[in-house]
């Protein structure tokens, strides 16, 4: 009987979990083949069943000619398949793994000591599975009867367990050979409770049994089924309409000219997601709107429209659209993902070694929206298909956020071993709070897929580069997952946001040191000429107003002669009109 040899795909996505099983097969077949003595023959047939993309991983090891043995050869393979382990979250698995719902007692064992195979346990491998089958298995009735032996191993274990499932088993099919007796079936008369009936029923019995009348199915309050005055809506507040003693799902009250959008809970939305928070008004207080005068055509439209809505994306009722029958509307084209002007380049070690890795397979039921959402980012520019061969290519992981669309993310584990980081120091909680102390107004700026704003170098954009089914893409902006990037963006915007030493507000010039008049708000004020009568007088001080209502009677008080005594304004009111300091003045 002649033997067929194992093959082994490299381009397979999961190589690293199926290079182990490969390579046993191999070793099988090497010892049945009976040339496990001939290592010459051995090397050259394993080099033939992984294929040529296996030889060209091999040319790239550089074996010398007295180098090339079959343990070599192994050791080079499993240095590039199978990743280095983290033995802290392997034995968190192990740990952590418990039997599911349905799954044999046998699976269990065996994953449970396959998974101990890479934890490093050493001696206590066998004693630490053992102890794992005891707190993981479902059955509580055997969990107690391990828990009473003395001396338990995992032999004895794993037979208490199998001699128990199997008496179970012997007892079911003993149950399920009895005959079963059928009794008459009567159908009994619902009876009514009163939902507001806060009286205990007088029927039931204290025997601890529930009667229907001390129960109620669905609840009109909660919606579940519960006990009389039991319900757990007692004395919550409602959501929708603020009253207290039901849910909101519940809630029969219906709002009027007002829409809702529950937004999810996560701050990370797409750009192609619009919320309108409310349209209308919930309460005449909250109204806030304006009635415009519009030209269409040969004659005037009023029309009222609500004020800063708050909302992404303004809607117009379709009887006011109708009147302006001349005006050309166009859908507004949006900003997009913002993006910086300098661009960013990622510094690697010279001596640093490019990871190919190839395309990870993914599920057919996601596959349209994983192109879908690749084709988006090509639009916004965040990232571009490559054809031209690059030195580094990464996998592609695929997540699904918790709205329900998909993520695509980089996973550069290798890229980030070689990066030379900038080691920016990102201000701590305590730094930002000292700095805010004696504030007194504070703003909240949100800079929506931030990193997507940092465009990369040539150089950098082909660091980035990674495989999916679709081809080869790479990113144009700081990805997300790369080791530098939270400092890079913390860096970035310090700089961006440090030059806005200064805004204006209300007329008024805020800067770190003080606050000043806006000078375009006062250069009337400025360049106005001295009065030269009662008049000029009045006029000046009716256009300014002090913030500081002494500082304005002083003012007040030196331009009073005017129009109270006959005094000459060459003499004294000039002077006085140019002695005062206008850098006081608060333009209304």
């Amino acid at each position: 009987m002649e033997l067929k040899p194992p093959n082994f795909d490299v381009r397979q996505g999961n190589a690293a979990h199926l290079w182990p099983k490969f390579k046993q097969n191999f070793e099988i077949f090497v010892n049945a083949s009976g040339i496990a003595a001939d290592e010459n023959r051995k090397c050259n047939l394993l080099l033939h069943c992984m294929g040529s993309d296996g030889i060209e991983i091999y040319n790239s090891f550089e074996l010398k000619q007295n180098e090339f043995t079959y343990d070599n050869l192994i050791t080079k393979f499993n240095g590039y398949f199978v990743p280095k382990t983290n033995l802290t979250f392997e034995r968190h698995k192990f740990f952590t793994r418990n039997q599911t719902a349905g799954e044999s007692f046998d699976a269990y064992v065996t994953d449970l000591k396959a998974l101990s195979a890479t934890c490093d346990f050493g001696k206590l491998r066998n004693s630490l599975i053992k102890d794992r089958i005891v707190c993981g298995i479902t059955d509580n009735k055997l969990r107690e009867k391990l828990l009473g032996e003395a001396d338990l191993n995992l032999n004895k274990c794993i037979d208490l367990c199998h001699a128990a499932l199997i008496t179970l088993n012997r007892t079911k099919e003993i149950e399920s050979d009895a005959p079963v007796q059928v009794d008459k079936i009567h159908k009994k008369e619902k009876e009514r409770v009163k939902r507001n009936d806060k009286k205990p029923s007088t029927s039931s019995k204290n025997d601890g049994t529930i009667h229907k009348k001390d129960f109620i199915n669905q609840c009109t309050r909660c919606g579940n089924s519960h006990k009389i005055n039991e319900c757990p809506a007692y004395g919550k507040v409602c959501n929708k309409c603020n009253k207290k003693n039901h849910y909101a799902k519940m809630c029969k009250m219906k709002r009027v000219n007002e829409v809702r959008s529950q937004k999810p809970e996560n701050k990370d939305m797409d750009e192609d997601d619009l919320y309108i928070g409310t349209v209308g008004k919930a309460s005449e207080k909250e109204d806030w709107t304006e009635v415009l005068e519009l030209q269409n055509k040969d004659k005037k439209v009023f029309i009222k429209f609500k004020l800063d809505t708050g909302a992404q994306a303004n809607i117009i009722p379709k009887r006011n659209l109708d009147k302006l029958s001349d005006v050309k509307l166009e859908p507004s084209k949006g900003i997009g993902i913002g993006c910086l002007k300098d661009t960013h380049n990622i510094k690697i070690n010279k001596d640093a070694t490019p990871v190919v890795f190839n395309a990870r397979k993914i599920p057919m039921s996601i596959k349209n929206e994983v192109k879908s959402e690749l084709d988006r980012l090509v639009r916004l520019k965040i990232i571009e298909q490559i054809n031209d061969p690059t030195d580094w290519v990464h996998p592609m992981v695929v997540v699904r956020k918790p709205n329900g669309k998909i993520r695509v993310c980089l996973d550069p584990v290798e890229l980030n071993k070689v990066i030379k980081r900038e080691f920016y120091q990102i201000s701590t909680v305590e730094e930002i709070l000292t700095q805010v102390n004696d504030a007194k107004v504070f703003s909240i700026l949100d800079a929506n897929s931030g990193f997507y704003q940092i465009p990369l170098d040539e150089a950098s954009k082909k660091l980035c580069c990674f495989a999916t089914p679709f081809g080869r893409y790479m990113f144009s902006r700081l990805p997300f997952g790369i080791a530098s990037a939270p400092e890079v963006f913390h860096k970035r915007f310090q700089r961006e946001i440090k030059f806005l030493k200064e805004v204006k507000f209300l007329g008024h010039v805020i800067g770190s040191s003080k606050i000043r008049p806006d000078p375009d708000k006062i250069k009337s004020i400025v360049e106005m000429p001295p009065p030269k009568c009662k008049q000029d007088v009045e006029r000046f001080l009716g256009m300014f107003y002090s913030g500081n209502s002494i500082g304005y009677i002083k003012v007040l008080r030196k331009f009073s002669g005017l129009w109270l005594h006959t005094l000459s304004v060459k003499d004294y009111h000039r002077n006085s009109y140019k002695r005062h300091h206008l850098g006081h003045i608060s333009v209304i």
